[in-house]
């Protein structure tokens, strides 16, 4: 009998518990979304520019970047003018970024990266991207980075869809 009590007085402490530590979050999101609201002037803090004709979409309605060109991205600090990044992606004739690698001929399997611009190389240049450092790794397999920005497993499943 005392057991059982003893269950009841524990459930409810755990129940509480939970209760409380929502309740301790709601009030932590809260802040932080009025601390926001409160100090950002509703500006990006970085301007972007992006080439012209830099992409296209094609018949499955994805983007991707044009084929077979050397297109330069600038990235600076809206505030004083800093440049963040001043880069050239290098696309290959399938629209896919390249990414340089070493041995070409001992490349004999290959791998295919999808994904965003954390894939894609965002800011970064053709020999400092993920599939690079990936191909360097594994001296067998020749790399493929059909990433985009913005893109996500979506974009995979409408290639694999529309072949």
């Amino acid at each position: 009998m005392w057991r059982d009590r003893l269950q009841g007085h524990a459930m409810v402490a755990n129940l509480l518990a939970l209760l409380a530590g929502l309740a301790v979050c709601t009030i932590l999101l809260a802040a932080a979304e009025l601390l926001v609201r409160a100090f950002w002037n509703g500006e990006l803090p970085t301007q972007t520019q992006f080439p012209r004709d830099y992409y296209i979409t094609d018949s499955a309605g994805i983007t991707k970047p044009r084929p077979d060109g050397r297109y330069r991205f600038t990235c600076s600090r809206r505030r004083d003018g800093t440049t963040i990044y001043d880069v050239v992606y290098s696309v290959d004739r399938l629209s896919r970024r390249m990414t340089p690698v070493r041995e070409t001929a001992a490349r004999d399997k290959f791998l295919l990266f999808f994904g965003c611009s954390f894939t894609y190389g965002e800011g970064l240049p053709d020999g400092q991207t993920l599939p690079f450092y990936v191909a360097r790794a594994a001296t067998s397999y020749m790399p493929y980075n059909y990433a985009f920005h913005g893109h996500s497993p979506a974009e995979l499943l409408a290639k694999m869809e529309s072949g």
